[in-house]
């Protein structure tokens, strides 16, 4: 990380540098407060890797963005997005020194959301219904009404042309036809969420403050702790979903068999159907053969010992490198494998 927030603060002034998400990490199972904790923890650990690298953190902080994880508890989903934005900016603004308000933004392309683990396969159509309560806590966190993810989502990535289609369409009649988007965060001063609001918080300063014990992010990493709280907390939910503490409608209460598993029609096909998944593949196959037959393959290895010799030092950046082998038509295999055979590959199983 640090040879790309440094080349590209100095570089490419108009590039993101990284997007610290702790999306995938509520998905894996982690409560609200573990993630808030964790993410927090991650982003400190980016950020101190540019400062440590000798970067202003007022020149690379702006271009970092985040993407919060979400839940069917309306009130906290929203609450939570609200105390991320106030965290990352008093962490920025006392521990980091900036002074740039750009850089105590906290950017995410969307705010709250329900999260794709909170849809289910049975009963799909009533995802649509979840993902518009996440969309309307999207508004009231100071966001876009976004309608995510898509009711089929439980059925397969890309599943139907008319799940995306409601999606969007639930999107613009929040947006167009109730008036919500009129003002951010509405709820502000409410009893009920800034109280709320201060709660999660203090969890969360609470949950970095250990981790912060431990050495930060990377040894909270490396000992496997945030690994085993993300898995110890899965499965609490599951057991609590089991025995119907957490309820889940047409899961595990409203099964019976009156109920009705209500489906629409499927007016467009996939435009990628099996057939046509496998010729892309088989075309992109023999693209790929082709161009190493014709790319200059001398230059190509030599580019890759000069990466392998680059990587075993500390000190030099390898985006220059990377550059030039991509030049050359060097695959991201190729150069995974120099990398790997140098820093080996990171293995988690034995912490879970």
């Amino acid at each position: 990380f640090r040879d790309s927030v440094v080349f590209i603060t100095k570089n490419l002034p108009g590039l993101n540098i990284t997007s610290f998400t702790g999306y995938h990490i509520r998905e894996g199972g982690a409560t609200r407060e573990q993630e808030l904790a964790f993410n927090m923890a991650i982003g400190i650990a980016y950020l101190q890797e540019g400062v440590n690298a000798g970067l202003d953190i007022d020149a690379f902080a702006p271009k970092f963005t985040g993407g919060p994880g979400g839940s069917m508890e309306f009130f906290k989903v929203f609450s939570f997005i609200r105390l991320v934005r106030r965290m990352w900016a008093k962490i920025l603004k006392e521990r980091f020194g900036a002074k740039k308000e750009d850089s105590m933004r906290f950017r995410c392309p969307m705010t709250a959301s329900i999260g794709c683990s909170s849809t289910t396969k049975q009963r799909a159509l009533n995802n649509l219904t979840r993902s518009v309560v996440g969309a309307i806590a999207g508004v009231l966190s100071g966001g876009p009404p976004v309608a995510f993810p898509p009711y089929d989502e439980p059925l397969g990535l890309g599943w139907s042309l008319e799940a995306r289609q409601l999606a969007e369409d639930a999107m613009r009649i929040l947006k167009y036809e109730t008036g919500m988007c009129d003002v951010i965060d509405p709820l502000a001063g409410s009893y009920y969420v800034e109280s709320l609001t201060n709660e999660i918080e203090e969890a969360g300063w609470k949950g970095l403050e250990r981790i912060e014990e431990m050495g930060g992010a990377v040894a909270a990493i490396e000992s496997g702790y945030m690994q085993r709280e993300t898995a110890r907390s899965a499965a609490e939910r599951q057991a609590r979903i089991e025995r119907r503490e957490d309820l889940i409608v047409g899961v595990n209460c409203f099964t019976e068999e009156y109920e009705l598993d209500v489906t629409t029609s499927k007016i467009i096909e996939h435009p990628y159907s099996e057939e046509k998944r496998y010729q892309a593949e088989k075309l992109q196959k023999a693209n790929l053969a082709e161009v190493k037959r014709t790319r200059n393959n001398r230059e190509v290895i030599r580019l890759l010992s000069e990466l392998e010799r680059a990587a075993k030092k500390e000190e030099e950046n390898l985006f220059p490198l990377f550059i030039e082998l991509a030049k050359e038509y060097a695959t991201v295999q190729e150069q995974c494998d120099v990398l790997r055979d140098v820093f080996g590959e990171w293995q988690t199983d034995a912490f879970i």
